[in-house]
């Protein structure tokens, strides 16, 4: 391998890097080559399409996404790619930690994909077109000078700003958010009546629940999904008058209520199918992206992804949603899957994502909105963000290992709130246990409950959990979380009344899409 020359700088900030390694020219220089400094060692490749980086046997490799998973001597042949919260990757030997960052220009969909080559952890981020950016290696002697440094940037260039300055107070203070599941997804039966959910409101005002706990509805229409981009009360759970009524009795014990819903999603029985069917999303490579489903006596469903600023899409999600939240007086919408900004050669899937967001924003100001993937290019709309990396959420799946990491809760600290995946586990029996497949043979139904418990807590998230509250009411183990969540609330100062709420913002234009 040729070395290559590279520009050095010394910084003279308290956060300062060691040494700043700016891999310039690289798509003129012949390689693959090695950059050798002091005690950073990594072999390089520059490719049409990115870059490809090898780390020395032994080091280690933290990656931002799926909540800071930590990778540790990835075995031979195995590989993932991860789409990453923000321009950093972190390879650190115990002694010196580097940031793998580029940070230009303001929006490059990367995805890096990360596999094993000959016992050495091989990381390769992959860009679209002529996107590629200028990456810089930014060496540090400690872990908390890299984070503050990258914080740094992210707050002054990225603009990522202050969880109350984007945040109702309310959100911000957030002590507890109760996952209750309604419909199956496959529509195959009911798990939660909106009776129920009035129940639980009272229960938990008899309990002295803290307030301002967020009760979160995953699904609640037609199965959930079924009729995606539609959203209607779901009628087995009884229709839109209970679902006021549990709405009315949470707020009336000073709780809150989130309803779920997809960014993009959009069901093939939809009657609108055809009509949105031509502004589906597509992969870097330009083909169609999709997603199936399983229902009973083998049906198979293929909902398509749409861009978020098409018109029939725009009108039919936030045209059922918008006056549904305006009688709920909702506190919270989730929006699944928001974060996936697809690096689609036809549209700007960001800039799209964003549009919808903005006319949620101009209608409902103070909403609060989740999402699923978090990335720092969203975090200045999206306040609450789902864990990725934890054994309970979809993308744990196919890992060889299971570490943890801080880099997510570092870098985002006051930026965002994170809350378990959706797939978090119950207590007791509850809907999604056996998505977890080994994790529940070895651990068992109290097991997996108690380690996403501790993976919660390690990972600086709200304290989550799921109730199957029809069959069991509120069990000891989660009255415990909840005890947990008020003592949290007593000892915590709450935000001052004056701090500003969110502002809406004029609509985005969305161009001629129809």
């Amino acid at each position: 391998m040729a070395e290559t020359t590279t520009r050095r700088r010394r910084s003279t900030s308290g956060n300062a890097a060691t040494g700043i390694y700016e891999l310039t020219g690289g798509w003129a220089t012949s390689t693959p080559y090695n950059l050798l400094s002091s005690d950073v060692e990594l072999a390089v490749e520059h490719l049409p399409d990115g870059l490809a980086v090898t780390a020395p046997v032994g080091w280690r490799v933290h990656v931002p996404t799926h909540s800071g998973v930590r990778y540790v001597h990835v075995p031979e042949g195995w590989s993932s790619i991860e789409p990453l919260a923000t321009q950093c990757v972190i390879v650190e030997n115990g002694e010196t930690f580097v940031n793998l960052t580029y940070r230009e220009p303001d929006y490059v969909p990367g995805h890096l994909e990360i596999s094993s080559e000959r016992s050495r952890v091989h990381l390769r981020w992959q860009f679209g077109g002529s996107q590629v950016p200028c990456f810089h290696c930014l060496s540090f002697s400690s872990w908390d000078d890299l984070i503050n440094e990258h914080r740094a940037w992210l707050t002054s260039v990225a603009k990522v700003k202050p969880l109350e300055k984007v945040a109702p107070p309310w959100l911000v203070d957030c002590p507890l958010l109760i996952y209750v599941d309604i419909e199956t997804v496959a529509n195959d039966g009911l798990l939660h009546s909106f009776d129920d959910v009035t129940a639980l409101a009272e229960k938990l005002g008899e309990i002295g629940a803290p307030k301002d706990s967020l009760v979160y509805l995953t699904t609640w229409s037609d199965g959930g999904q079924r009729r995606y981009p539609t959203y209607e009360p779901s009628q087995k759970a009884g229709g839109l008058d209970p679902l006021r009524r549990a709405a009315d009795a949470l707020h009336e014990r000073g709780f809150r209520l989130m309803l779920h819903s997809n960014v993009w999603g959009c069901s093939p029985i939809h009657p609108d199918y055809t009509r949105m069917i031509a502004y589906r999303v597509h992969n870097r490579a330009g083909h169609p992206l999709s997603w199936r489903e399983f229902h009973a006596n083998n049906y198979v469903s293929e909902h398509v992804y749409v861009r978020p600023d098409c018109r029939a899409f725009r009108e039919t999600f936030w045209g059922s949603l918008g006056p549904l939240a305006e009688q709920l007086s909702l506190d919270g919408l989730y929006l699944d899957q928001a974060g996936l900004l697809v690096d689609d050669p036809l549209a700007d899937i960001l800039a799209s994502t964003r549009s919808l967001i903005s006319a949620i924003r101009a209608d409902q100001p103070n909403l609060a909105l989740g999402g699923q993937v978090l990335t720092s290019r969203l975090c200045d709309e999206i306040s609450l963000w789902q864990l990725w990396g934890t054994p309970w959420s979809g993308h744990g799946w196919g890992q060889p290992f299971r570490r943890r990491s801080r880099i997510c809760a570092d870098l985002f600290r006051g930026l965002t709130r994170f809350c378990a995946h959706m797939y978090v586990p119950a207590a007791v029996p509850g809907r999604y246990l056996w998505q977890h497949e080994g994790f529940s043979d070895d651990l068992g139904t109290v097991g997996c409950f108690l380690a996403a418990q501790e993976d919660n807590s390690y990972h600086d998230a709200m304290r989550c959990l799921r109730l199957n509250f029809r069959d069991f009411g509120i069990d000891p183990l989660s009255a415990e979380v909840i005890e947990q969540a008020r003592r949290w609330a007593e000892r915590t100062p709450r935000t001052v009344a004056a701090t500003p709420k969110p502002v809406a913002e004029p609509a985005e234009a969305t161009g001629a899409d129809e």
